[in-house]
C-alpha cells in the first residue's frame, strides 16, 4: 500500500503541469459543439458561437421598412415621407438606432407596442436621431 501511494506521487511529481505540449489539443481533438471558424469562438460551456457586435451593420433606407433588433437605420429620402416599423415582439433589452440624414419626415411604426408609454407612432425629422430601448409592454420602446 505504502508504495503505491510512493508510486502515485512520483508519477504525480514527473508529470507536473508541462505533460501536454503547447498546441497538442486540436480542435478536433475538443469535445465541443458547434461548428469552430474564424467567425465563432469556444465559450465556457463548450459550444461554438457566433462572434457578435452590439449592433447589426448600417442599413441605409429611402423607403418603408420594418427594422430588427440591433438594427442601425440611416434614412435618406429627399422627399417622400415613409416609415420606419420597429420590431414585434420585443424582448428587453432590445435596442434599435435610426436616424434621419434625408429631408424627408420618418414615422417610427410602434408596431404593436408603445413609445415612450404612449399609443402613438413617433416622428424623426431631417438632421435627427434616436437609439431606442425596450423596456417593458407599459412602457414600451425608451429614447436614450
Amino acid at each position: 500500500m505504502a508504495l503505491t501511494k510512493l508510486a502515485s506521487r512520483a508519477l504525480k511529481a514527473e508529470l507536473g503541469t508541462t505533460s501536454i505540449a503547447d498546441d497538442a489539443i486540436t480542435i478536433p481533438k475538443l469535445a465541443a459543439t458547434g461548428t469552430a471558424s474564424a467567425t465563432t469562438f469556444l465559450r465556457g460551456d463548450n459550444a461554438w458561437v457566433a462572434v457578435g457586435g452590439a449592433y447589426n451593420d448600417f442599413l441605409i433606407k429611402d423607403a418603408t421598412f420594418t427594422c430588427a433588433a440591433k438594427d442601425q437605420i440611416v434614412c435618406n429620402a429627399p422627399s417622400t415621407a415613409f416609415t420606419i416599423t420597429l420590431p414585434a415582439s420585443p424582448s428587453p433589452t432590445q435596442s434599435v438606432i435610426i436616424a434621419n440624414a434625408g429631408a424627408a419626415l420618418v414615422t417610427v411604426g410602434r408596431n404593436g407596442s408603445k413609445i415612450g408609454s404612449l399609443d402613438e407612432d413617433g416622428t424623426l425629422p431631417q438632421g435627427n436621431s434616436v437609439q431606442l430601448v425596450f423596456v417593458s409592454a407599459a412602457i414600451g420602446w425608451f429614447a436614450i
